[in-house]
């Protein structure tokens, strides 16, 4: 087990878990190449809906609803806040951009954090500034704890 304080004293403790967070854009029209051109960012990850796609172990499924990802890159012994301000960093100056998106062609802005926890759920600690971003992008955290 590991913990790190943060600047308002405050410890985040990170046990031996997968963690992976990333960056939605979901349930658009038109094609995920609209908002690589409207962001002037190339998705790590996207679908369209209606798209078959192949899991692990061979399942075949069809995209429900078209996304568009940016994936986080820090690694799992990072705490929590870590993963979603890695990828505020990413989006720095897409503020105007997010925000222009139509609500009536886009259901979703969010970061995601999906934990699979070994031990137990993790704490987890947002300070003001890191809400502020989130809040400026228009974007909602979803947390999924295993």
């Amino acid at each position: 087990m590991q913990g790190a304080d943060n600047p308002n004293g405050v410890q985040t403790v990170t046990t031996s878990r997968t963690v992976i967070a990333y960056f939605v854009i979901a349930g658009f029209t038109g094609s995920t190449d609209d908002i690589t051109s409207l962001l002037g960012m190339n998705a790590e990850d996207s679908g369209t809906a209606g798209e078959r796609r192949t899991m692990k172990g061979g399942v075949d499924y069809l995209v429900k609803d078209s996304y568009w990802k940016i994936l986080g890159t820090v690694t799992d012994n990072t705490s929590i806040d870590g993963h979603i301000v890695e990828l505020l960093d990413r989006l720095s100056g897409l503020e105007s951009k997010l925000a222009g998106l139509p609500p009536e062609v886009v259901k979703k802005i969010e970061i995601v954090v999906t934990i699979a926890p070994h031990m137990s759920p993790p704490g987890w600690y947002l300070d003001a500034a890191t809400l502020r971003r989130l809040a400026t992008l228009g974007i909602d955290v979803e947390l999924d704890i295993g």
